[in-house]
């Protein structure tokens, strides 16, 4: 199932990098940019996302998409451990008043805690829990605005993590979800997959 997957993916790049390529003026061009940014992102391809998305922020400039394009591309950075790369891309969103506005918190305060910054983190992780003050708020906006990934902490106020992953895969099985914990167990990664994440990561992150 997983080669057919891949297989899959890959042919939807193709094909996306296509129809991009032969339409570039086509009202659907950055849409279609964007698509193929999420497929190299469901392919673990992080120098992919990078690439693709850095430049339909440039060439799709206008677009409704650009923030999102520039948010992609902080995401693959992050994946690849490039955190000044990362923040730089991260902070064209957080710092602006786009629709992507509020999801830029959360990777940007996980580049602190990646790059061993606390305080910086924890000022971060303060906007965020102003922003989704329980688990509920955060499946709320899956089920009303379209997003591309959630990235989840275990513990949460409200409810905890693999419960808010198991009503998100509900709403969106599609959605890769990704949990993330300083509390980590072999039980909890397996129970963590089992409710549909995406991937488990334990922190500190190296």
């Amino acid at each position: 199932e997983e080669p057919e997957k891949i297989a899959m993916l890959g042919n939807s790049a193709r094909l996306l990098h296509r129809f991009i390529t032969l339409y570039p003026d086509d009202p659907l061009a950055d849409d279609a940019a964007f698509s193929e940014v999420n497929v190299f992102f469901a392919l673990k391809d992080y120098g992919g996302v990078v690439e693709r998305a850095e430049l339909g922020a440039e060439r799709h400039s206008k677009s409704s998409y650009k923030t999102s394009f520039e948010y992609m591309a902080a995401l693959g950075h992050f994946w690849q451990r490039h955190y000044a790369d990362a923040r730089k891309s991260a902070s064209a969103v957080a710092d602006g008043e786009s629709k992507d506005r509020d999801y830029a918190p959360y990777i940007t305060a996980q580049i602190y805690h990646a790059t061993g910054k606390p305080i910086e983190a924890m000022s971060w992780y303060q906007k965020v829990k102003a922003l989704y003050p329980d688990a509920g708020e955060a499946i709320a906006l899956v089920a009303s605005h379209p997003v591309d990934l959630v990235l989840c902490d275990y513990q949460m106020p409200g409810i905890n993590g693999l419960e808010v992953i198991r009503q998100i895969h509900e709403l969106a099985p599609d959605l890769p979800c990704i949990v993330i914990t300083g509390y980590s167990t072999p039980e909890t990664s397996i129970e963590a997959l089992h409710a549909g994440a995406y991937w488990y990561l334990e922190k500190p992150f190296e």
